[in-house]
């Protein structure tokens, strides 16, 4: 739908099973399900939403709905992963339009996104992952059911995590400078014996924010 009048404007992913013929051509079954909607996290993460949008389309979200206000000039984007049979994790990203003439100083702020994560599904579901008065659960299939779910929310956390460090690959000059010593030869790790953890080889300081950056990519799987 459109307003041309404010010029604000959203589209609706069409694909997706809330028209009013779906739960009228839908079985008692479906329709007599209790679906129930938990925010799990609210945060920002300094990146832009280009970058938080791909992503997390990579990850297999699906987008739902874009918003756009004109008079805010902010975009609100609804990503939907299909977690299993009746539960959904819906992804909710806001930022604001980067502006198409350069600031005023000459320097362009640093990007930020608000997301919030709300998982929907049946209440037993719900109530078995978020309940904070746990009681043991003898179900193996139960427990590895939550076990799995809560590493699906945290490792959205980490790919943020990612994402920003990746980020400050365009944003940091010593990120991507070589320090001359590295060019002359000077190796920039070396591995002590015994040991899986990689250490810098100098302590200079254009060597160390160099190396820093370039250890942690080490470590990603």
């Amino acid at each position: 739908m459109a307003n041309n009048s404010a010029r604000e404007w959203a589209v609706d992913n069409a694909y997706f099973d809330s028209t009013p013929d779906y739960w009228l051509n839908s079985n008692r079954e479906t329709r007599d399900q209790h679906i129930v909607r938990n925010k799990q996290i609210e945060n920002t993460v300094s990146a832009h939403l280009t970058q938080v949008l791909s992503c997390r389309l990579r990850e297999g979200y699906t987008i739902k709905s874009v918003n756009y206000t004109p008079n805010d000039n902010q975009i609100e984007v609804r990503l939907l992963l299909p977690y299993r049979h009746n539960v959904n994790i819906e992804y909710n990203l806001t930022s604001t339009l980067p502006s198409k003439s350069p600031p005023a100083d000459g320097e362009e702020s640093a990007p930020e996104c608000q997301y919030e994560v709300i998982v929907e599904g049946n209440y037993n579901f719900i109530h078995d992952v978020t309940c904070a008065i746990k009681k043991p659960i003898k179900s193996a299939y139960r427990s590895a059911t939550i076990n799995q779910f809560w590493t699906t929310i945290k490792s959205l956390t980490e790919s943020d995590k990612h994402e920003i460090h990746l980020h400050n690959f365009t944003r940091n000059a010593w990120s991507r400078n070589i320090p001359e010593s590295i060019k002359n030869g000077v190796p920039l790790f070396f591995m002590p014996p015994n040991s899986s953890d990689a250490v810098i080889s100098s302590k200079n300081i254009v060597h160390s924010q160099f190396a820093q950056y370039w250890k942690w990519m080490l470590g990603v799987n």
